[in-house]
Order: C-alpha cells, then sequence, then structure tokens
C-alpha cells in the first residue's frame, strides 16, 4: 500500500512536470538534436568530414597531441592555421580552455573506438561524434540552468519563449549543431552557470557558491579571456540605484572570500597554460595573437550590428527583440536596466574594435553568441509583459500572437539561413555583399541566374590593411571566383 502510494505520488508529480512548456521544449529540443546532427554534418571533405580545421583545429588539438601524439602538434595535418615556434613546430594559438571541456567526451570516445576496433587518434568517427555531442549535451544543460533561473521571476510561458529564442532564433543554432567544434557551445553553458549561480549566491551567500563561481569564472577565462566580462554580472548584480550599490559593497566586505577565491582559483587554471608556453615558446607569457590587436579609435559598432557582412541583428533579428527587452525590465528585479545596458554597449564597443570585426569565416556575429545567455532576461522580460502583464487594450488579444508569429520567424529566417551556410555555401563566412544576402533570402537551392553574380558581388575584406587598422569600415572590393 505504501509503496502504491508512492508510485501515484511520483507518476502525479511526473504528469505535472510533463506539461509545463519550458519542460516540454527541453525535451523537444532534446529529440530534435538527432535530426539537426544528421541534417548539418560536417562539411569539409578534405578531412574525412569533420571539423576539425581553422579555429576548431587549434581549440581542440591539445587533446590528440597529449593523449596520442606524444606531445607533437605536427601530426594529423588539420591544424594548418597554427602557428610555428622558433624550432620548426607547430603550437595551438589558443588557450587550452575548450580541450578542457571536450576532454569527457573525447575519453569516451577514446574507449568507444578501442571497444569497436577503430582508430583511437582523435580524428576517427567516433571522436567527431563524441565531441559534437558533447557540444549539445553543454548547450542543454545551459538550458537547463537558465530555465531554473528563469523561472524564479517569470512564467513558465515566458521562459520557454526567452530558451526556445536562445537555441531556435540565434546564432547558437549553428554553433551547437553546424560549428560544434568552436567554443560558443561550451561557453554558453558556462554563462548560463554563472548568472544561475550568481542569482543563487546573492540569495544565500557562502564559501561554497563562492567556489563555484570562481570555478566557472576561470573556466570561461581560459576558454577564451576576453568573455571574462561577465564577471560584471556578478558584482552589478543587486546594484539596482546608489543606495543599493553602497549596500552590495557592505555585503561583499562581509564576504571578503570572494575577493580570495576568484583570483586564486582562476590563478590555477592559468597555471597548466603558462608552464605549456614555458615549454614550447621559452617564456611564461606569450601572445600568441601576433599582429593582430583592438583599435579603441575605431569602432565599427554599425558593421558590427547591421552590415550584411556580418551583422549581428542582419543574421540574428532576434537580438533585436533582446536589447528592445532591456526596457521591459520590471523594476523588481535583480539586476537593472542600466546595469544589463552597460554590459552590452561595452561589449559591442570591444567587439567592434577588433581588427577583424567579422570574426573570421563563420555564421552570424559570432563573438556575442554566448552573450545570448544573459540576453535571455531581456526576451524573457518582454515575453512576460507580452502574455501576461500588457494592458487591458486592443493589444491584450492580438499581442500575444503578433509577438509568438515574430519570434518564430526570427527563428525559420535563422535556421534557414543556417542551412544556407552550411549545407548550400549561399552565405559566405565573412564576403556576403547585399545583393547576396537579399538574392538568397529564403531560398535553398542553386540556379543558373544566382551562381554567377554570386562569385563576382562578394566582398572580400582587405586583410593586410585590416591588421593595420585602415579600411576597416565595410568596404566593398569585387573579387571574382578563381582569381
Amino acid at each position: 500500500m505504501y509503496y502504491q502510494q508512492g508510485a501515484n505520488a511520483f507518476v502525479t508529480k511526473l504528469n505535472l512536470l510533463l506539461i509545463k512548456p519550458s519542460v516540454l521544449l527541453l525535451l523537444f529540443s532534446f529529440l530534435f538534436c538527432f535530426w539537426f546532427q544528421d541534417l548539418l554534418r560536417p562539411y569539409d571533405s578534405k578531412t574525412g568530414g569533420h571539423n576539425f580545421v581553422w579555429d576548431a583545429a587549434g581549440y581542440y588539438s591539445y587533446l590528440p597531441a597529449i593523449f596520442h601524439h606524444k606531445g607533437s602538434f605536427d601530426d594529423g595535418g588539420y591544424s594548418f592555421f597554427l602557428p610555428l615556434n622558433v624550432q620548426g613546430h607547430h603550437y595551438p594559438k589558443y588557450t587550452y580552455g575548450v580541450a578542457a571541456m571536450q576532454l569527457p567526451f573525447y575519453a569516451l570516445a577514446g574507449l568507444f573506438a578501442y571497444i569497436t576496433n577503430q582508430p583511437v587518434d582523435g580524428y576517427s568517427p567516433p571522436f567527431v561524434e563524441f565531441i559534437r555531442w558533447g557540444t549539445v549535451f553543454y548547450v542543454l544543460l545551459g538550458l537547463f540552468f537558465l530555465r531554473r533561473f528563469l523561472l524564479r521571476y517569470f512564467s513558465e510561458v515566458a521562459t520557454s519563449v526567452a530558451l526556445f529564442s536562445c537555441l531556435f532564433g540565434s546564432m547558437l543554432y549553428t554553433y551547437t549543431f553546424v560549428q560544434s567544434e568552436l567554443s560558443h557551445g561550451p561557453l554558453f553553458f558556462l554563462f548560463s552557470l554563472f548568472i544561475y549561480l550568481t542569482d543563487k549566491w546573492h540569495r544565500s551567500p557562502g564559501h561554497l557558491l563562492s567556489i563555484l563561481l570562481a570555478v566557472v569564472l576561470g573556466l570561461i577565462s581560459v576558454v577564451r579571456f576576453t568573455e571574462i566580462y561577465i564577471v560584471l554580472v556578478f558584482l552589478l548584480w543587486q546594484v539596482t540605484s546608489p543606495r543599493a550599490a553602497f549596500t552590495k559593497l557592505k555585503l561583499l566586505l562581509q564576504r571578503p572570500g570572494v575577493f580570495l577565491w576568484f583570483p586564486l582559483i582562476g590563478v590555477l587554471f592559468w597555471v597548466p597554460q603558462l608552464l605549456f608556453w614555458k615549454h614550447y615558446l621559452g617564456s611564461y607569457v606569450f601572445d600568441t595573437y601576433v599582429n593582430e590587436s583592438f583599435f579603441w579609435a575605431d569602432p565599427q559598432i554599425l558593421n558590427v550590428l547591421f552590415s550584411y557582412r556580418k551583422g549581428l541583428i542582419t543574421y540574428s533579428p532576434v537580438f533585436a527583440i533582446a536589447f528592445l527587452g532591456v526596457f521591459f525590465i520590471r523594476r523588481e528585479f535583480p539586476f537593472s536596466k542600466l546595469s544589463l545596458f552597460f554590459i552590452i554597449a561595452l561589449t559591442v564597443y570591444i567587439f567592434s574594435c577588433w581588427w577583424d570585426w567579422t570574426y573570421g569565416g563563420c555564421f552570424g556575429n559570432r563573438a556575442f553568441c554566448e552573450e545570448i545567455a544573459l540576453l535571455a532576461i531581456p526576451l524573457a522580460a518582454i515575453s512576460d509583459f507580452m502574455f501576461n502583464l500588457i494592458p487591458n487594450t486592443f493589444l491584450k488579444k492580438s499581442g500575444p500572437v503578433v509577438f509568438l508569429v515574430l519570434i518564430f520567424v526570427c527563428a525559420f529566417q535563422n535556421i534557414g539561413q543556417s542551412y544556407q551556410y552550411q549545407n548550400q555555401r549561399i552565405i559566405h563566412g565573412w564576403a556576403t555583399s547585399k545583393s547576396v544576402f537579399w538574392g538568397s533570402f529564403r531560398r535553398y537551392h542553386y540556379g543558373a541566374d544566382f551562381i554567377n553574380p554570386y562569385w563576382t558581388e562578394l566582398r572580400f575584406r582587405n586583410q593586410d590593411a585590416w591588421l593595420k587598422g585602415k579600411e576597416r569600415e565595410d568596404t566593398v572590393i569585387y573579387i571574382e571566383r578563381g582569381k
């Protein structure tokens, strides 16, 4: 009788859980991962069908070099983007953070390859699949923590719309299912977890949460050092007024462990990298981005946001909704509109000052990909307004419908363009022009009337000039195919 009651209670609780929109969305996302993974296969046939090339090769190269190539980064021929050191050997341009995140899935791939009698070399099919599914795992886990955080302040429906927009409406979709070997999927997870832990720490501060926050921040720093701006979320949390700023400062002074754990654990995460540089390059500190720099007096803000070449909003219009959603954040929310606007403005400025504001061959402006975790807040805020808080006017009934249609249109366009970028190769990685963009708009097949204009109307950057801080505006340079 007791076990029967327990089973009935469990079934009842499970049924209540499964009818929640945000839970259904996570289940939907998980199930459709199998279809997306099959549809959006790696494209590089020269490497046998994987994406371990260019940036992805640099991030990943630590694992096969350490575990299968006796510390050599010269084997395999997949890391052709890596520079040479003074001894004539290759070394990775990027820090080891992504490889550390990939390590559990690399180990599983090695075990599976051994059991199934496939090459245990780091590049055989098991490694390709396990690394890709590792990114899917991180993104879904990031959505899980983001859901738990958002539900504390927003409704189920608003949370579901925000999560849907993050995965299917932004370039996160591309870097989960298309180029999953890059850093953006793991960073989205780390950002989501950091936001979740930040909120939890401010509700119940303690040493364990401080340590966990420091670990997450340390990981973020060795994945991509420029992403440590996320610490501003912790520092500005609950700072909604000048008086609140003094209260926050008092809280931090009462918890000096924060000032201890953040730098201490951060340094521990960087020790392996410093030792690696010392071993390979002879110096504990080394700038691997030789001749690459920021041009602080020449920000390409409009190009970063709106250009056809690589505009953030041009290719991911859901970001426009997110930016608008900042104004719908309610006063009682612990992260103020001003704080969020400051972080958005700061990142737009910094990313637009990098010499290559297109950030290489990629879909959309990928520098902002992980920031969608933070922008889930204004997405949920504007969704909550449209579904629950909208005034009792003629928009009460039509507003939510129009808003939902707009979100789905953004997602449809995002997924369609991802397909054009990955499978059709219509959207160029860094040279799309206005005519090419509109010529390929919602067009999922090639035609004789399109192929020739496509190759003659691409805008290729003058890389030598850009590196020197010259001609960084969206200058049109026509280059025909084969020249």
